[in-house]
């Protein structure tokens, strides 16, 4: 009895093998249509493959599938977050593009989880003994006084859609100067150097920056959306060797190596994030799989760009679409201010915003900035 129990085990084992290795490995059947084929092995070669074959994905079920709207939602249904299942986005750095049957494109979603803030604020004591939870449901928002706390729920939206307009969308001050047309600017005080990275970083990106001596290095990286990790690593490697005595660090719409730039300051004791979360878009790993198929018009009727590049994360991320909480909640420029102020007491970088702002908005609005 024994042995048979103990034979019956290993079949079982071998069977659950086999059908491992036939997900992980399928034979794409050479009796299909050839533009299937095409987006089949597309999806094999993904580097994150296992990870959708593990989420219950099936290429085989591809196998009769028109290249329609049902073939894009079976796809596009592993890359989405799902609260019940524990699952966050697979990768925020995929595009998935089909056109349907009524000649309308169907685009796939880059996943974020945003703060959505209440306007109930109150001291962290107040918050808790209501049941609240930190990170969860009340933010640390030092912009209201003594009630430095604030409620709020998470929620998902989707970047390449609907999205949280409501956000920390500049943090702008007079005199700042743009170095080599290339996206980057400098700002000096006599207390305070600002670095503002508005866009993708490139080989020369930080090439023209000396860190020079001052009390706080502020580095505004609000939409440092991408670009060249290996630059943002020697960037680090520099500040990490200044003698700064507070590193502030702007974060909110920071995607891919931006967020390479601000994780890996993480370690240094010095650095404190001020803004919402980053996006949360680092699972992409180079993607450069580009497959674009056409119809019998010649017209590009689908397009999937997935990595085929295995590049390993090697630093703290709270997950696809979540991202690098900041140490100080801030929403909007107003109050990122505010707590630069608070943090630096720098009088002449508040005036500089302070002027920037009035030549852009009504001075009724900001007369009680602080």
């Amino acid at each position: 009895m024994k042995k048979f129990i103990l034979s019956l085990f290993f079949v079982i084992f071998a069977l659950f093998n086999v059908c491992g290795e036939d997900l992980l490995h399928p034979v794409i059947r050479d009796d299909i249509d050839e533009d299937i084929k095409k987006i089949e092995q597309a999806l094999v070669d993904y580097v994150l493959y296992p990870e959708l074959v593990e989420r219950g994905f099936d290429v085989h079920h591809l196998d009769n599938m028109k290249i329609d709207g049902e073939m894009f939602e079976y796809i596009e249904s592993f890359f989405r977050p799902n609260d019940e299942k524990g699952l966050l986005p697979l990768d925020n750095h995929h595009v998935f593009r089909i056109i349907d049957d009524n000649g309308k494109w169907l685009t796939g979603s880059s996943y974020h989880k945003r703060v959505l803030f209440s306007n109930e604020y109150g001291t962290k004591d107040e918050l808790l003994e209501k049941g609240y939870v930190e990170n969860e449901t009340m933010f640390y928002y030092p912009s209201n006084g003594e009630k430095n706390w604030r409620v709020g729920k998470w929620s998902w939206f989707d970047r390449r859609g609907e999205w949280n307009v409501n956000r920390a969308a500049k943090c702008d001050f007079e005199g700042m100067k743009e170095i080599k047309a290339d996206n980057t600017y400098i700002l000096e005080t006599k207390k305070s150097y600002v670095i503002k990275v508005d866009g993708g970083v490139y080989d020369t990106t930080f090439e023209n920056i000396n860190l020079p001596k001052k009390e706080y290095l502020i580095i505004d990286a609000l939409h440092c959306t991408g670009g060249m990790s290996n630059e943002c690593r020697k960037f680090v490697e520099q500040i990490k060797k200044s003698k700064y005595k507070k590193i502030i660090v702007l974060i909110d719409d920071t995607s891919s190596a931006g967020e390479r730039l601000v994780l890996l300051l993480k370690d240094d004791n010095r650095v404190t994030y001020i803004g919402e979360n980053t996006n949360g878009q680092l699972e992409g790993r180079n993607p450069e799989g580009i497959l674009k198929l056409f119809d019998k018009n010649e017209e590009i009727c689908f397009t999937i760009t997935l990595s085929t590049d295995d590049n390993i994360l090697d630093i703290p991320f709270l997950g696809e679409g979540i991202g690098c909480l900041p140490n100080i909640w801030a929403r909007n420029a107003l109050d990122i201010m505010k707590n630069l102020w608070r943090i630096t007491e720098d009088y002449e970088l508040k005036l500089k915003f302070y002027n920037k702002i009035i030549g852009h908005d009504n001075y009724q609005k900001y007369n009680r900035l602080f």
